[in-house]
């Protein structure tokens, strides 16, 4: 006999007024030394660093402007910030992407965007390939 699993625990429903973002923040694992820094998200001018991944946020309704980001070498790196309305007992999915380079803007959108950059490094590796493949070849 199997041990009972418990059931997933359901999120509160967000207070009278206010609405729910639903914040996903991720990168590409190309960029694996973003696994040892946390982004840090600004609503409406506060500051927090949060973990990766998705966190429901509950604010009043109204507009909201977003801004995520990291700290690298001291410095706020791969920002994007995007306004939102959020309304009354609604949930607003919202998706930040850090790019493929720390010296460029992230993306942020209602649904996960593509990772900027993300074309520049894979043609720059399949250059270096065919590189090593025709050096080879001419050995």
């Amino acid at each position: 006999m199997y041990p009972q699993q418990p059931y997933p625990q359901q999120p509160m429903p967000p207070q009278p007024g206010f609405g729910r973002v639903l914040l996903d923040i991720s990168f590409n694992p190309m960029n694996w030394f973003l696994f040892f820094i946390k982004p840090t998200v600004v609503i409406n001018g506060q500051a927090r660093q949060v973990e990766w991944g998705q966190m429901p946020i509950d604010l009043p309704a109204g507009q909201h402007t977003v801004q995520v980001g990291f700290q690298y070498m001291g410095k706020p790196r791969g920002v994007a910030s995007v306004t939102i309305p959020v309304h009354p007992g609604q949930v607003q999915p919202v998706c930040y992407r850090a790019p493929a380079y720390i010296f460029i803007a992230g993306a942020m959108g209602p649904t996960r965007p593509m990772t900027p950059g993300i074309i520049v490094n894979v043609v720059a590796i399949g250059v270096a390939v065919l590189m090593l493949l025709l050096f080879t070849l001419l050995l």
